[in-house]
């Protein structure tokens, strides 16, 4: 295996932990504040990820079902930290996408990583709306 599969296949691995971890805390930011627009908006984003390591799981050959953590609110409202942790997290894998899409292997590799940047970039989006316009906190 050269290096940069090597690289490509670790960061596979990484990803689809870092998805599994994401959608278990953004299921915890949509149980905090469920039946509200905010709440409706992770709990979507918390399913995207859960099928981002599923697809990212297919490109290994590894199609597994990974099991979440429950949620457990601790609290009524969203903080503004949450918020900017979420924000942080999906500029950061916009980034590790492009790197990704960059190694792939294949043409059909390729269109998987792109897709899954789509998605990470529409979250930044959204949760910069949220908190630009303090939705989440209402």
């Amino acid at each position: 295996m050269d290096n940069r599969y090597s690289d490509y296949y670790l960061g596979i691995r990484r990803a689809i932990q870092d998805e599994c971890n994401t959608s278990a805390f953004y299921r915890h930011l949509a149980a905090m504040v469920p039946g509200t627009l905010c709440g409706d908006i992770f709990a979507t984003a918390s399913a995207d990820e859960y099928r981002h390591a599923q697809m990212l799981a297919a490109l290994l050959d590894h199609p597994t079902s990974y099991r979440l953590p429950g949620a457990s609110p601790a609290a009524k409202t969203i903080c503004p930290e949450d918020l900017a942790r979420a924000i942080e997290g999906e500029f950061g894998a916009v980034c590790e996408y492009a790197e990704l899409a960059a190694m792939a292997p294949t043409p059909p590799a390729r269109s998987v990583l792109l897709s899954i940047l789509g998605d990470e970039y529409g979250h930044v989006r959204l949760f910069i709306l949220l908190q630009e316009t303090g939705l989440c906190r209402k």
